[in-house]
């Protein structure tokens, strides 16, 4: 979305990636398994990214409210799993839940910060590369965390 924003990537490109990447999410609902009531929330949420990508569409949003609107959606669906919560650290297969789990935010603070970089580079906005840093300190702290629960493999994607 913020490369749109910046000519970075076409309008069908950016179409094409919203409705597959809402069409995923919704399709949660259709699970042999009900959602959690949070879980199901979190996806409904899902919904207030319409007029987010309207106006990303339109180039009429600042790249900083692409990437909080995006965070404020995508957090609580990966809060909605559960996966901290439900992860007994005492079991190998614990352990691997504990670290999808990591790997989840990490996957999204990595998003935020590319866009963050993207948007400081191509603004040259001295704010933005305040929030770059801050995330990835974050990011930093997290895989930090988590290292003792990835494997060697699942460890290597992030250093």
């Amino acid at each position: 979305s913020v490369g749109y924003l910046f000519g970075l990537v076409d309008r069908p490109q950016l179409v094409v990636q919203s409705a597959e990447a809402t069409d995923r999410i919704l399709s949660l609902r259709s699970l042999d398994q009900p959602l959690t009531p949070r879980l199901r929330a979190a996806v409904e949420n899902v919904k207030k990214l319409d007029s987010t990508r309207a106006s990303i569409l339109g180039r009429t949003i600042r790249p900083d409210l692409i990437v909080s609107e995006f965070t404020a959606v995508i957090t609580p669906i990966i809060d909605g799993l559960g996966l901290q919560t439900a992860a007994d650290l005492t079991t190998s297969t614990g352990r691997q839940v504990f670290a999808l789990d990591q790997a989840l935010r990490s996957d999204d603070l990595i998003s935020q910060a590319s866009s963050q970089l993207t948007s400081a580079v191509a603004t040259q906005n001295a704010g933005l590369i305040n929030l770059f840093s801050s995330t990835l300190l974050q990011l930093q702290f997290i895989i930090g965390g988590a290292q003792s629960y990835f494997t060697p493999d699942q460890y290597k994607l992030y250093v």
